[in-house]
């Protein structure tokens, strides 16, 4: 890396060399193979720790990658019209007293078109009220943290996203692990 530096009107180039430390010796118990989460769980390192979580599709819904469920069948309208036409699991890390408001997880349709317009809503998870969502545009929304976390603790969010296009409606389930530990990410 080079640092112009200005001593006394004269510019001089030097040449620094800088070695970064990490914060913490997080050992990936994951990547280790040292966890001991079973056959039909997937590993997730978190500074400090690790987390066993479980994956599971439900009935009428096709796993299509190692995070996400694609709806096969729907016996009837109402059926389609209110069940998710993909589930999809994220995990997120973050530290403990994370400043407030902070926006933790954008969502919106991929690809978006002219008059797509999307509801968010936390269905499950939040019942002490630490998580809100906001629509940034109206194809566009996220889930944010609006009460700081003291102390290390998990939690599970299932957040609903409605996308009306061209008259019809779409759910998306995100179910959402998130992490915060006193070791910085």
């Amino acid at each position: 890396m080079e640092v112009e530096a200005d001593l006394g009107g004269k510019n001089m180039l030097d040449n620094v060399s800088i070695s970064l430390q990490p914060l913490s010796n997080n050992l990936d118990e994951c990547a280790l193979g040292t966890h001991n989460c079973s056959e039909a769980e997937t590993c997730h390192n978190i500074p400090g720790s690790f987390r066993c979580l479980r994956f599971d599709c439900p009935p009428n819904y096709v796993r299509v990658s190692n995070t996400k469920c694609e709806r096969t069948t729907c016996h009837d309208f109402m059926e389609c019209r209110n069940s998710p036409a993909t589930i999809t699991h994220y995990q997120l890390d973050f530290q403990t007293n994370l400043l407030v408001p902070a926006h933790i997880f954008r969502i919106g349709p991929a690809p978006a078109f002219t008059g797509d317009t999307i509801a968010l809503t936390i269905i499950k998870g939040n019942e002490e009220g630490y998580f809100g969502t906001r629509r940034l545009t109206p194809y566009t929304g996220v889930v944010y943290l609006q009460r700081a976390v003291p102390e290390p603790r998990d939690f599970a969010l299932d957040v609903e996203m409605k996308l009306w296009r061209q008259g019809s409606v779409t759910t998306f389930l995100a179910k959402m692990h998130i992490f915060f530990t006193t070791f910085g990410v």
